[in-house]
C-alpha cells in the first residue's frame, strides 16, 4: 500500500511534536547556600548547624543542653555566694492599712560553674544573654510581703552570664511590707519600714548572702520617682544569721532593708492648723474666767468644748488604729478636759454671785488673808451682817428688835458682796491653773 506524500509530512510532524513535549526535561539543581558554620566550634554541632546560625546559637547548645534548672550549680559540700542589692526609685506608704510599697530593682549575682566557656572558641563571645527560666536563679523571697501568697515578687527580665560562670539578675520588683505605723509625731511623723530577703529553703552553708552597694539617692537621681505625700530619707541594710530549732547545724542568712520616710506637704504648717483651734478654744475658756461673774457668759463657755467634741471625731474618723496615741490626740484630749472645767467653774461661780447666804467665818478670814490679796478682790467689810444684827440685839429690845435685824439681814448687800469676792476668786485660781496646764501641755506635745 502506498503512501502519499502529505501522510508521510503529517507523520514526521508528529513525531517532531512528540519528541519535544514528551521527552524528559532535565532540571538544574537548585543552589542551596549551607554556609559552614564558624570556625573552632563543636565537630558535632557543625554537622547539625542551620544555615542561619550564630556563635550565640552554637555556645546556647553547647551550655543548655543537659543543663538541670533546678539543681544547685555547685557540689554539695559547697557554698554558691550570691550577692543581694537593692535601689528604690519611688516609695509610697499607706498609713490606713500600714502597708509601704517600694519600686525599684532588685540586684542578684552569683557564680554558676555549669555555665563556664571559652570565648576564643566561640568567636570571642564573652557575654551571653540568656532568659530567667532557662538557667538555675536562687530562690531568694521576701519573707515579710503583705502580697499574701505571691512569693514570685520580681519581674521575668533576662539574665547576664560571663565567660567565667558568673550571673547577675537585675530584675524590677515591687515590693511590699507590713509596718508599725508610729504616728505619736503626726502630722509631722517619720516612719521605718523593714524588708527582709532570705533563701526559702537553701540555709547558709549552701547559699550565703552577701550585701552589695546600696543605691545612692543623691548621686542617682534619675530615675527617682518623688512621692506626694512621703519623702524617702535613707536606706540602710543589714545582714543576720539565725539559727532554728529544727536546724541547729546551719544558719538561716537574711538581709534587712529599713526604708526611712517622712511625710511632706508641710508638716510644720499642718501642725500649726490642726492645734490652733485648740489653742483658741482654751483661750476662750480662759477669756470667760476673765468677765465677771455675774455677766452672762455661759455661751463663751460652752462654744470651746463643742469645737474641741468636733474636732476629735474628725481626728477619730482620719487617723488610722496604732500601737500609739499621737500626741495630737492627747492634746486635743487635755485642752477639752481644761474647757470643760472651765465651763463647769462658770456655772458654780454664777451660782455663787446669786447666793444671799451669809458667807462662812472661816472663808471671809481666808478672803482676807496677805496671800489672797495677790488676786486683787474686791475690798471685803470688816463688820460682817452677824455682828450688826449682834449689836443691834444688844441695844435694844421687843418687836423693834426684831424688825431692824430683819432689815439688816434683807438689805445689806455685805453677804452679795462676799460672794462677788470668793466667785471672783475661784474664777482667777482657775484661770491660773488652765493656763499653766496649757502651757505645759503645749510644751510637751509639740516636740
Amino acid at each position: 500500500m502506498t503512501t502519499s506524500p502529505s501522510s508521510k509530512m503529517v507523520a514526521v510532524a508528529a513525531i517532531l511534536l512528540a519528541t519535544i513535549f514528551l521527552a524528559p526535561v532535565p532540571i538544574p539543581a537548585l543552589a542551596f547556600s549551607d554556609p559552614s558554620p564558624p570556625s573552632g566550634s563543636a565537630k558535632e554541632t557543625k554537622a547539625k548547624a542551620p544555615w542561619n546560625a550564630t556563635y550565640t546559637d552554637f555556645l546556647k547548645r553547647t551550655l543548655l543542653v543537659g543543663y538541670d534548672k533546678f539543681a544547685r550549680p555547685s557540689h554539695h559540700q559547697l557554698t554558691t555566694n550570691v550577692s543581694l542589692g537593692l535601689s528604690v526609685y519611688h516609695v509610697d506608704l499607706d498609713d490606713l492599712s500600714g502597708v509601704m510599697t517600694v519600686h525599684g530593682w532588685v540586684k542578684l549575682a552569683w557564680n554558676d560553674e555549669k555555665l563556664k566557656w571559652n570565648s576564643s572558641e566561640f568567636g570571642g563571645l564573652r557575654n551571653l544573654h540568656v532568659a530567667d527560666h532557662e538557667i538555675w536563679q536562687p530562690d531568694i523571697v521576701q519573707y515579710n510581703s503583705a502580697s499574701g501568697n505571691t512569693v514570685d515578687q520580681f519581674g521575668n527580665t533576662h539574665c547576664i552570664v560571663s565567660e567565667n560562670g558568673s550571673v547577675i539578675w537585675v530584675p524590677p520588683a515591687k515590693l511590699t511590707s507590713f509596718c508599725t505605723m508610729d504616728l505619736r509625731r503626726w502630722p509631722q511623723d517619720e516612719q521605718i519600714c523593714n524588708f527582709t530577703f532570705g533563701s526559702w529553703t537553701y540555709d547558709g552553708i549552701q547559699i550565703n548572702i552577701e550585701t552589695s552597694d546600696l543605691y545612692d539617692l543623691e548621686s542617682n537621681n534619675d530615675y527617682l520617682i518623688e512621692s506626694g505625700e512621703w519623702e524617702m530619707i535613707n536606706i540602710s541594710q543589714q545582714r543576720y544569721e539565725k539559727f532554728y530549732s529544727c536546724c541547729p547545724d546551719a544558719p538561716y542568712v537574711s538581709v534587712d532593708y529599713a526604708v526611712h520616710v517622712r511625710r511632706r506637704g508641710g508638716g510644720s504648717l499642718r501642725s500649726a492648723l490642726m492645734r490652733t483651734p485648740a489653742a483658741v478654744s482654751t483661750l476662750m475658756a480662759l477669756l470667760s474666767h476673765c468677765l465677771p461673774p455675774s455677766s452672762p457668759r455661759l455661751p463663751l463657755a460652752a462654744a470651746p468644748p463643742t469645737l474641741l467634741s468636733i474636732a476629735l471625731l474628725y481626728l477619730g474618723h482620719r487617723l488610722p488604729a496604732s500601737m500609739y496615741t499621737p500626741n495630737i490626740v492627747m492634746f486635743y484630749s487635755i485642752c477639752l478636759y481644761l474647757t470643760c472645767l472651765s465651763g463647769v467653774v462658770s456655772v458654780i461661780v454664777i451660782n455663787m454671785v446669786l447666793s444671799r447666804r451669809a458667807l462662812p467665818w472661816n472663808i471671809r478670814r481666808a478672803l482676807s488673808s496677805r496671800a489672797v490679796k495677790c488676786l486683787r478682790l474686791p475690798k471685803i467689810e470688816e463688820n460682817s451682817t452677824s455682828e450688826e444684827l449682834q449689836n443691834t440685839i444688844g441695844g435694844g429690845s421687843g418687836i423693834g428688835v426684831a424688825e431692824e435685824g430683819a432689815r439688816i439681814l434683807s438689805g445689806s448687800p455685805a453677804p452679795a458682796r462676799d460672794w462677788l469676792a470668793l466667785a471672783t476668786a475661784i474664777d482667777r485660781i482657775v484661770f491660773i491653773i488652765i493656763l499653766i496646764i496649757f502651757v505645759i501641755v503645749s510644751i510637751v506635745y509639740s516636740c
